[in-house]
């Protein structure tokens, strides 16, 4: 199975990834991204040399990705800066401190009960009820 990447650039997610998107029938329609992980993309892009790899993944971050979320991006608002604060509260009182980025998408995910799809689980878990990672092997 391919699926589109940044201006029709093929990749393969491997293993256990392929099998999550084939066993639960993703429907992207029904899929949601944070402002927050827009912010990240964003960042990581400005990070890079420039070149054609990083001008596809800009075309891709402002024109492709906006159209197929429409309607289906989460921001964050007064409950996700609410969420967020306990969860930044909570990790440090384990003596487990998070990112702030991870934080805020940790709370999003709380806040509407979505459930967080990445490949960096251990991240999360303490933070997040319903976390998948399609790229896990176990």
């Amino acid at each position: 199975m391919e699926a589109q990447g940044p201006s029709g650039q093929g990749w393969a997610p491997q293993g256990r990834a392929v099998t999550f998107l084939l066993d639960t029938n993703l429907d992207e329609d029904r899929a949601f991204i944070s402002v927050v992980t827009l912010a990240e993309l964003r960042h990581g892009i400005e990070r890079m040399h420039d070149g054609s790899r990083r001008k596809r993944l800009d075309e891709w971050l402002r024109h492709e990705l906006p159209l197929r979320f429409e309607g289906r991006v989460l921001s964050v608002n007064d409950a996700v800066a609410d969420a967020w604060g306990k969860v930044v509260a909570d990790r440090e009182a384990v003596g487990r401190p998070i990112g702030v980025m991870d934080a805020f998408i940790a709370a999003t995910a709380g806040v509407y009960e979505m459930t967080l799809v990445t490949r960096n689980a251990s991240d999360f878990t303490s933070s997040v009820k319903a976390i998948v990672n399609p790229w896990s092997r176990t």
